[in-house]
């Protein structure tokens, strides 16, 4: 009977050490340097969705500023990446506009860099994207 209790506790042990190295295993061959990128490569906590909207800007702080049109490429809950033809300071407040989605967002200009023949804006959202009704 004793046999038979410590053979289960082998048993047992060496089930849960298999498990676990089977996770580490996972665990290692799915980090960013497993696939080719660096470990600080994406710091993000939720991944962008790369996308392709037309999208509308108007400044908050700019109640006469028409807007703009801009091109929406890529986003997450709490973001996105817009191109645009003029440049924006960071910091800047605007409403983003997504007619296609019927959604808009209150966004707060983070990054804008110049690409081409425009810039390239990374927006963090100051709250989550609220339905339209256009």
């Amino acid at each position: 009977m004793q046999t038979d209790a410590t053979f289960l506790a082998v048993g047992a042990g060496l089930s849960a050490f298999l498990i676990l190295l089977y996770l580490a295993w996972k665990f290692l061959a799915l980090t960013p340097a497993a696939v080719g990128g660096s470990i600080n490569s994406n710091r993000r906590s939720l991944a962008r969705f790369s996308v392709t909207y037309r999208a509308n800007i108007r400044m908050l702080d700019q109640e006469d500023h028409p807007g703009a049109k801009v091109a929406l490429t890529d986003l997450s809950e709490y973001g996105g990446r817009i191109r645009c033809r003029s440049a924006l300071p960071p910091g800047t407040c605007l409403r983003l506009q997504i007619p296609q989605l019927k959604s808009a967002a209150t966004a707060r200009v983070r990054t804008c860099t110049k690409r081409g023949f425009g810039y390239e804006i990374g927006l963090e959202f100051q709250g989550t994207l609220y339905r339209t009704c256009i």
